[in-house]
């Protein structure tokens, strides 16, 4: 090290003087070393005489009191909505100029949101931050791994009021309610193909192209959409997590824990229409039909 890399690294070192006990981090402003340590101890001074909700600091409990207050000051020339924050405001400005500053620097695919390119991010790095309590699966989305943990606590809080499905996850039940209401919001530009779901329209789009564009990094695998390399990454990972509640039965596809849950019931709903036979797969039944009545006509 030179001796001007020396000085440089002094002159950092006189003006970050306050460091964290607890980490890393080193500031040149007691007050904001104080504020920082913290995050530490979680000590929240500030807090709201309404709910009784801590913060940090002042500011940040002020911007909190205007939820209770409902003063929103910073409003959009554009349409009627207001917020509580400048930043937020500016945000929602990209929704009427069109502008995406935030660019993923392995793609080029371009964002609204610097939360939107964080995440995004982690397509290209693997990065599965939230971690499951209960078994080894992590996701890349905090609501990935709610719609996990509802699977292992059986929860299916959201309701069909068509038909009474009941679904762990709202985007779930939104994406079924288009069985019910004809709704194909996503259209193929090579053709008059509408699709309800974005994955299908991809699978779709393949038939025109050919194109694979999602592959697997362990083994070249490809396909069209990203849910089906979801599940192929399973494969390798080892994870399963569809579980069953009854056994230690576990699955990669919820379709086939549906499958085994029958084992366990006395329903055989794969009905013969020949005879009193009922299977509890279709694919048993088929077989049936092929040996017992096929055979006999023939």
């Amino acid at each position: 090290m030179d001796k001007c890399e020396e000085n440089t690294l002094s002159k950092v070192k006189l003006e970050r003087k306050y460091q964290c006990p607890h980490c890393d981090h080193a500031t040149k402003d007691k007050r904001n070393l104080k504020r920082h340590v913290q995050t530490h101890t979680g000590v929240r001074p500030y807090q709201c005489v309404t709910c009784s909700k801590g913060f940090t600091r002042k500011a940040h409990l002020k911007i909190h009191q205007q939820t209770h207050t409902g003063d929103r000051p910073f409003h959009c020339p554009h349409c009627e909505y207001s917020t509580t924050r400048k930043h937020v405001l500016d945000s929602h400005m990209y929704l009427h100029t069109g502008e995406r500053p935030f660019m993923c620097g392995e793609c080029g695919h371009r964002m609204a949101y610097r939360a939107d390119l964080v995440k995004h991010m982690r397509k290209h790095t693997g990065s599965r931050p939230f971690k499951c309590p209960i078994c080894d699966y992590a996701a890349a989305q905090k609501q990935g791994l709610d719609r996990h943990i509802a699977m292992h606590e059986g929860l299916r809080p959201f309701v069909c009021d068509v038909c009474g499905l009941q679904m762990s996850c709202k985007s779930n039940l939104t994406k079924h309610m288009r069985t019910h209401t004809g709704y194909k919001p996503y259209q193929c530009p090579y053709c008059e193909h509408c699709s309800a779901q974005k994955d299908n329209l991809a699978r779709h789009i393949a038939r025109h192209t050919g194109a694979r564009p999602l592959v697997c990094g362990v083994c070249g695998y490809g396909t069209a959409d990203r849910s089906g390399l979801n599940r192929h990454m399973r494969i390798h990972s080892g994870v399963r997590p569809y579980k069953c509640s009854k056994c230690n039965y576990a699955a990669t596809r919820k379709h086939h824990l549906d499958k085994h849950l029958q084992t366990h019931s006395s329903e055989h709903p794969y009905k013969c229409h020949q005879c009193d036979y009922s299977a509890l797969h279709k694919n048993n039944l088929a077989r049936h039909v092929k040996l017992r009545h096929v055979q006999i006509a023939g």
